[in-house]
């Protein structure tokens, strides 16, 4: 009790600490120089640079169906991969190991011993790791935005036009109607009723050149027989120019359940004022659905790749630090293994809430209750017990709320590592809004602030042992 007392005592020279860290920049730089030299003398971050960058490089020379769109999502992949990988490696030993390998080698004594603060030292350590994956990502990327325009020179103007433009979703504005039945105060046609989404007011000079892509995203779509199973359906679009009333030739779209609708249709659709009508009808009859304007989308045109690679790499090296500073934090307290195991179990569950989510909306039904499965015989029949089995199932529910209330908030506050996900928007070139990237680095700078104090605090409360 006195030894916990006594570092207790500490912590208002530990809030000391933190306030005069602009004053310790001299000591804090000169551990974060270390840090990145010792990872350079190690050469595991040179093999795995070499190793990335080689990885990269190899993406280029790959044999690909068409040296274009194909080329192009084969080089982010490999890019964008690799570094999530190899970054992810390095931020997770080489920041977990730095404090035990100091202490098993007493070189934290020599550290301590000068007028440097322990916050200061762990501060040191963190912006040297952040130097190193800095190299790794500036690296991958700077090469990746280099090389592609190269490969890319036997292609048309029109084609590298196309392929090297980061695309804006839009929206549709209205939604046009030529059914009258309505359900839930949204309509729902019958699949074979045509429906036209109104855009208004596209910048001609922002389109991409050649064909206007876009995609559909349908709500609710159901087989009108309940007892039917279709997995992919069908669906009829053509571009109008509302204008003239010109009108494209019909091209056909298909979905899987759940997943949106890729489709393309001529650009010259587009009216001199910036109007497009956008005309839809189900083309499997099984089919209905519901939608409104927000699901129909055109994409635009407006950035250069490279920008918007840049932004899908400053939200990877955010998710980098952020696990850099877990796994810093975890070595405060832990052996160099336990913290490594510890970071990449925190990470591999960040990436699950997702599956954890939609669990805890599974349970505290009846419907969902395993008790149900043990109520029917081999053949299917229920046994005359069911009606017990029922009963126990309702007196189960409070606990199944309760649980899952515990889990839906355990999702709501632990680190969702799926917000740095941008992997998909950079495939599809699509452009990464600077909002959603301001906001990752926002998310990824609390929780790596919370990591650091946590880390920081239990740093300053551990007692180093000389023997």
């Amino acid at each position: 009790m006195r030894s916990i007392a006594s570092r207790l005592a500490l912590l208002p020279s530990f809030l000391f600490e933190l306030l005069i860290i602009p004053r310790s920049w001299s000591g804090i730089w000169a551990i974060a120089r270390q840090t990145l030299t010792e990872s350079i003398r190690r050469k595991v971050f040179i093999v795995l640079l070499l190793f990335c960058l080689g990885l990269v490089a190899g993406a280029f020379f790959l044999p690909v169906i068409d040296e274009g769109e194909h080329r192009l999502k084969l080089v982010q992949s490999f890019a964008f991969g690799g570094t999530t990988l190899f970054g992810m490696l390095i931020a997770v030993f080489l920041a977990a190991s730095a404090v035990p390998e100091d202490i098993a080698e007493r070189r934290i004594f020599s550290v301590l011993a000068a007028p440097l603060a322990r916050s200061h030292y762990l501060i040191g350590r963190f912006i040297g790791v952040g130097m190193v994956l800095g190299l790794l990502v500036l690296g991958i990327c700077g090469l990746s935005v280099l090389m592609l325009p190269l490969f890319m020179r036997g292609l048309s103007e029109v084609d590298q036009e196309r392929l090297l433009a980061a695309r804006v979703p839009i929206s549709a504005e209205e939604l046009i109607w030529s059914g009258s039945r309505r359900s839930l105060g949204r309509p729902q046609p019958n699949a074979r009723e045509p429906v036209t989404f109104r855009f208004r007011a596209l910048d001609r000079t922002q389109l991409p050149v050649g064909p206007l892509a876009g995609q559909l995203r349908l709500d609710q779509v159901a087989p009108h027989d309940p007892e039917q199973f279709i997995r992919i359906y069908k669906v009829a679009i053509r571009y109008r120019d509302p204008t003239t009333g010109k009108a494209s030739p019909w091209v056909a779209g298909y979905g899987r359940m759940g997943q949106a609708v890729q489709f393309e249709g001529p650009s010259e659709m587009v009216s001199d004022e910036g109007s497009l009508d956008v005309e839809l009808i189900g083309a499997d009859p099984r089919l209905r659905y519901t939608a409104t304007a927000p699901n129909m989308i055109v994409y635009g045109a407006r950035s250069h790749y490279s920008v918007n690679f840049a932004k899908g790499f400053c939200i990877l090296y955010a998710q980098l630090l952020l696990v850099a500073a877990l796994a810093l934090a975890g070595s405060t307290l832990l052996t160099a293994p336990v913290a490594i195991v510890q970071a990449l179990f925190i990470y591999l569950l960040g990436n699950m809430l997702d599956i954890i989510r939609a669990f805890a909306e599974s349970l505290g039904t009846h419907h969902h209750s395993p008790l149900e499965f043990f109520s029917l015989t081999g053949d299917g029949q229920k046994h005359d017990h069911a009606a017990e089995v029922a009963r126990a199932a309702d007196q189960m529910t409070p606990a199944m709320h309760l649980i899952k209330d515990s889990l839906l908030e355990f999702c709501r506050y632990f680190p969702d590592f799926s917000h740095f996900d941008v992997s998909h928007l950079l495939l599809d070139r699509i452009q990464i809004p600077m909002m959603l990237m301001l906001n990752t680095v926002g998310y990824a700078a609390i929780y790596g602030s919370l990591f650091g104090l946590l880390g920081l605090l239990a740093f300053h409360l551990r007692q180093v042992d000389r023997a």
